[in-house]
C-alpha cells in the first residue's frame, strides 16, 4: 500500500492520503498503523523544527527592526546631544548594547526593561548624561518622554539614585531641547 503523510498547520495534526509512501516489510514494519505512526512522528518532528526555525527567524527579524527603529529615533533626536553646560553633556543611546552596558555600569534596569522598544516605538528617548571630565564613565541615565513637548520621565545615577547636582543642567537642557524640537517640527 502507498500513501503520503500530510500535515494540517492550523489543526497541528497529520493524516494519511493515498499516494507515495510504501510500507516496508523488510524493515520490520508490516502494519499500516505502525508505518503511519512512524511517518507521522517524523513529519511532526520536521514540522516542529521548521516552526521553531521560523519562530527564531521572526524573533531575529523583530530584534533587527527594533534596533533599526531605535537608531532612527536616535538620529531624529540627535539635537539632544548638542547641549553642553556646567561641565556636563548628553548623548542619545543608539543601541540595546549601549543600554545594557549603561544599566550594568550603573546597576539599574535600563538595559533589561524594554527601553529599546520604548525608543523604537517613539515613546521616549534614552540619553546618557556624562561629566566632560570623564566622558567614558557612565554617570546618569535620562529617559526623555516624547510628546508635543519633551520632558524628563526618569533621571537616575548609580543604583537609581537621584543626583541633585545635575538638576540645573537637566532643566537648561530640556529648555534647549524643546526650543530645538519646535524648530524641526
Amino acid at each position: 500500500m502507498r500513501f503520503t503523510i500530510e500535515y494540517d498547520m492550523e489543526k497541528k495534526e497529520g493524516f494519511m492520503v493515498p499516494g507515495s509512501f510504501e510500507m516496508d516489510e523488510a524493515k520490520g514494519v508490516s502494519d499500516e498503523k505502525e508505518v503511519y505512526r512512524k511517518a507521522l512522528r517524523h513529519t511532526t518532528q520536521e514540522r516542529m523544527a521548521e516552526d521553531e526555525r521560523l519562530k527564531a527567524e521572526g524573533e531575529l527579524a523583530k530584534r533587527v527592526m527594533t534596533a533599526r527603529r531605535m537608531k532612527d529615533m536616535a538620529d531624529r533626536f540627535s539635537f539632544l546631544s548638542d547641549f553642553r553646560a556646567d561641565g556636563y553633556y548628553v548623548f542619545v543611546a543608539t543601541s540595546k548594547d549601549e543600554l545594557i552596558d549603561e544599566g550594568f555600569a550603573l546597576h539599574h534596569c535600563v538595559g533589561r526593561m524594554d527601553y529599546d522598544k520604548r525608543q523604537a516605538d517613539g515613546q521616549s528617548v534614552i540619553c546618557f548624561l556624562r561629566r566632560e571630565s570623564a566622558p567614558d564613565v557612565p554617570y546618569v541615565t535620562v529617559e526623555v518622554k516624547v510628546s508635543d513637548r519633551l520632558s524628563v520621565s526618569q533621571c537616575y545615577g548609580d543604583r537609581d539614585r537621584v543626583i541633585p547636582e545635575v538638576d540645573g543642567f537637566v532643566k537648561g537642557w530640556m529648555k534647549y531641547a524643546n526650543a530645538q524640537m519646535r524648530k524641526v517640527s
